[in-house]
This record gives C-alpha cells, sequence and structure tokens, in this order.
C-alpha cells in the first residue's frame, strides 16, 4: 500500500498515544517497572497462570528478555514458581499477594487515564475509539502473526533410515524443552554424552 495522508494520520496518531501512554518512559503505570514487566504482570493476572514460554509468544518478546525480565519479577516477590498443571517438567508462574496489590494499582492507573481521556469526547466519539482501537489492534496482531506463519520452516516427510537421523531427533528434543520449559542447561547435563 502506498503511503497516503491517511497512513501518516495513523502513525502520527500512533506515536502520540505511544508518549501519551508513557512507554516512552523507563517505568509504566505508576509503577517501577519496564512496560513489558507491567504487561507481564496483567497478562498472568488475567489467565491466573501461564509458563514463561507463553509470556514469550504472547508478548512477542525474545526468551532471554522475558527470562530476565521474570527473574527480576520472581526476585521482587510480584510473581511465584509453581509445578505446571499440563507438564511436571514445566514451572507455571502465578501472581503472589504483592503481585495482586501491583496489578491492582496498576488497573486503577489505566483506568483513570481512560476515564480522563474519554471525558473530553462525546458519547460517538467515545464508541469510536473503542471499536476502531480493537480493529486496529486486531489487524497489527493478524500482521504478526502472518508475519511469524511466513517465517516457518517447510516441513518435509521422509521414511527409513537416515544417517544422522538419531541425532537430529536428540537436538529437536532438546531444543523443544529448552524453548518451551526453560530445560537448556539443566536437560544438556542429564544427556549422556555422544
Amino acid at each position: 500500500m502506498p503511503d497516503t495522508p491517511l497512513i501518516q494520520q495513523i502513525r502520527t496518531a500512533s506515536r502520540l498515544m505511544v508518549r501519551e501512554l508513557g512507554f516512552m518512559s523507563t517505568t509504566l503505570a505508576a509503577t517501577h517497572y519496564s512496560p513489558s514487566a507491567v504487561h507481564t504482570l496483567l497478562e498472568v493476572s488475567m489467565r491466573g497462570e501461564m509458563t514463561a514460554a507463553q509470556l514469550v509468544t504472547l508478548l512477542g518478546l525474545e526468551k532471554s528478555s522475558v527470562s530476565r525480565m521474570v527473574s527480576r519479577l520472581l526476585a521482587a516477590g510480584e510473581l511465584e514458581e509453581r509445578p505446571c498443571a499440563e507438564d511436571a517438567r514445566a514451572k507455571s508462574l502465578a501472581l503472589t499477594a504483592k503481585g495482586h496489590d501491583t496489578v491492582a494499582k496498576i488497573n486503577a492507573w489505566g483506568t483513570r487515564q481512560v476515564v480522563e481521556a474519554l471525558d473530553h469526547l462525546d458519547e460517538t466519539q467515545q464508541q469510536t475509539v473503542a471499536t476502531g482501537l480493537a480493529a486496529y489492534a486486531r489487524a497489527l496482531a493478524q500482521c504478526r502473526d502472518s508475519a511469524l506463519a511466513d517465517t516457518a520452516p517447510q516441513i518435509s516427510l521422509m521414511t527409513g533410515y537416515h544417517p544422522g537421523m538419531i541425532g537430529r531427533i536428540a537436538q529437536m528434543h532438546g531444543e523443544y524443552y529448552a524453548r518451551h520449559h526453560d530445560f537448556g542447561a539443566f536437560l544438556k547435563a542429564r544427556s549422556p554424552a555422544a
């Protein structure tokens, strides 16, 4: 799509929203946490429990960034680790009492910010903002999903024995558990030497 006044208007409004919502600061929502940490607390709160691997996918962040952020939130007493209900080898993250208090403060701050902004709009404009933002957020998510689908490796099925097959199976096994259950060094230390 060519660059048009509509596109420029949306880009300008998006930049202004990012600034006005406070995302240019190192902290967000009247906390001393980064925007990604605030989003982590909110997502864990909404879901009750989730794994670090689920956060990577949901927030669109690198695994190493999520790992460091989760470590800081665990150390700060905002999150706790629990055995994962679906996989005993993995750990789920849940809010602590302190985490619930922090999320309540974040929600109060966010609600106040939206209410104050909506006070400057009439009812029709408020509905337009709500529907427009929801549609735009869905469209952005679809762009990210299709970009991920475009980079997905092509799968081919082969039958019979192929040299290196057992090594590749072990490699895929290790990569899966490292990516989805943070088993990198742990799994490697317990694997037999090749």
